[in-house]
C-alpha cells in the first residue's frame, strides 16, 4: 500500500529535508539487565574477570596487546548479550568503551604513586574516593594490579628473538629474589651459645626478630613455614617457567613470520621486476617492428614518386616521337627522301635513360 501524503510529511522536516534515524541503542548507563547491573559496569566486571581458557585477566589481554582488540572488543559484546544487555550495540561501541575504562583506571592507579606529580600519601583518607571518582569501577579492577603476572609480557625484550640473548629485567630481579629466599641466611642471634645447652635460657632463640619471615625453632625453620615456602617457589618457578617457554614460542613465531614476510616480499619484488623486464621487452620489440613498417612506407612512397616521374617522361617522350613521325611523314609523302626529311626535321628524340636500361 502506497504512503500517503500526511506519513510522507511527518518525515520530513519543515525546511523539507528528511530526518535522520535516531540510534536505537541504550545508554551505557541506562542499558541494565535483569539484576539492575549497567552495562558498562559488566564491562567493567568482564575486564576484571579470566575466561576458562585462559591464564590472564581480560584487562591484561587488552593492555599486553598479543591479541588484536576487535577480537577482544567482539568477545565482551558477546559477554554483554549474555548478560542481557542491549543486542543491538555495534562492537565498535563497546571497543572504545573497554578503551576509556581501562584509561580511567589507568589515571586513578597512578594517583598517590608520586608519578606524573602526584605525591599524595598512599595510605591518604581520601585516596581512595580519589581514585573511585576518576574511575568509578577502580574497585572491580583494582584486584588485577594485584594479580598482575610475574614477568610483563609487554617488555621492550619480547618482540626481538631470543638469538639476540638480551636480558630481561623482571625475570632476573624475580630469580634473584627467589635465590635470597632460598638461601639460609646466617645470623648470629639465631644460633646457641657456644657450650650447645639448649636448656638455658640464655641461649634461647628470639623468633620474634623476623616480622615477616619464617619463625624458626632450635635454629632451623618450622617445617609448615618452609613447606609454605617451596610451594610458593615451586609455582612461581612454573609459572616463570611457563611465561618464558610462551615468549619463546612467540618470538620465534613472530620470527618466522618475518621471514616468510620477507621471502614472500622478496618473492613479488622479484615477480614484479621480470614481469616489467618482460614488458620492456616487448615495448621494445613493437618499437623495432613500427620503425622497420615506417621505413617501409617510406619505401613505397619513393617508389611511388619515381614511377610517377618515369610516368611523365614516358608520356613527354611518346609526344615528341608522335610529333617526329607526323613531320617524317608528311614530307615522305610529298616527295621528299629520307635523309632530306630527316634532316628537316632533326634527329630522332632520345630515348628516356630508364627505358636504356630495360633495352640493355
Amino acid at each position: 500500500m502506497p504512503p500517503t501524503r500526511q506519513n510522507e510529511e511527518g518525515d520530513q522536516t519543515p525546511n523539507g529535508t528528511q530526518k535522520r534515524p535516531r540510534n536505537a541503542n541504550k545508554q551505557w548507563a541506562t542499558d541494565i539487565d535483569d539484576n539492575g547491573v549497567s552495562a558498562e559496569r559488566h564491562v567493567a566486571m568482564w575486564l576484571a574477570s579470566t575466561n576458562a581458557n585462559e591464564r590472564l585477566a581480560n584487562y591484561h589481554r587488552w593492555t599486553i596487546g598479543h591479541e588484536k582488540k576487535d577480537y577482544l572488543a567482539n568477545q565482551c559484546h558477546q559477554y554483554l548479550i549474555e548478560k542481557g544487555c542491549d543486542s543491538r550495540r555495534q562492537v565498535k561501541g563497546v571497543f572504545l568503551k573497554i578503551n576509556h575504562i581501562v584509561d580511567a583506571f589507568n589515571k586513578a592507579s597512578v594517583l598517590g604513586t608520586g608519578i606524573d606529580g602526584n605525591a599524595e600519601e598512599a595510605n591518604g583518607p581520601n585516596l581512595l574516593s580519589q581514585r573511585n571518582k576518576i574511575c568509578p569501577f577502580y574497585e572491580i579492577l583494582a584486584p588485577v594490579i594485584v594479580n598482575r603476572p610475574f614477568m610483563a609480557e609487554h617488555n621492550s625484550y619480547s618482540t626481538l628473538h631470543p638469538s639476540l640473548g638480551l636480558p630481561d629485567p623482571d625475570r632476573a630481579a624475580l630469580q634473584a629474589r627467589i635465590q635470597r629466599l632460598n638461601e639460609d641466611p646466617e645470623d648470629d642471634q639465631f644460633d646457641n651459645d657456644a657450650d650447645g645447652d639448649d636448656d638455658d635460657d640464655e641461649g634461647a632463640i628470639n623468633v620474634n626478630t623476623r616480622d615477616n619471615g619464617p619463625r624458626r625453632q632450635g635454629g632451623r625453620v618450622a617445617e609448615d613455614a618452609d613447606w609454605e615456602t617451596d610451594d610458593g617457589l615451586d609455582e612461581a618457578d612454573d609459572r616463570l617457567d611457563e611465561l618464558a617457554r610462551r615468549h619463546e614460542r612467540n618470538d620465534e613465531r613472530r620470527h618466522l613470520q618475518k621471514l616468510a614476510m620477507r621471502k614472500k616480499q622478496h618473492v613479488d619484488v622479484m615477480s614484479y621486476k621480470e614481469e616489467k623486464l618482460a614488458f620492456a621487452r616487448r615495448m621494445l620489440g613493437f618499437q623495432e617492428k613500427k620503425a622497420k613498417a615506417k621505413e617501409r612506407v617510406m619505401e613505397i612512397q619513393e617508389r611511388k614518386v619515381k614511377a610517377k616521374e618515369r610516368m611523365v617522361e614516358m608520356q613527354e617522350y611518346e609526344a615528341k616521337m608522335k610529333r617526329w613521325y607526323n613531320k617524317m611523314d608528311l614530307l615522305i609523302k610529298s616527295g621528299k627522301k629520307w635523309e632530306e626529311a630527316c634532316a628537316m626535321t632533326g634527329p630522332e628524340p632520345e630515348v628516356p635513360i630508364f627505358l636504356q636500361q630495360k633495352t640493355i
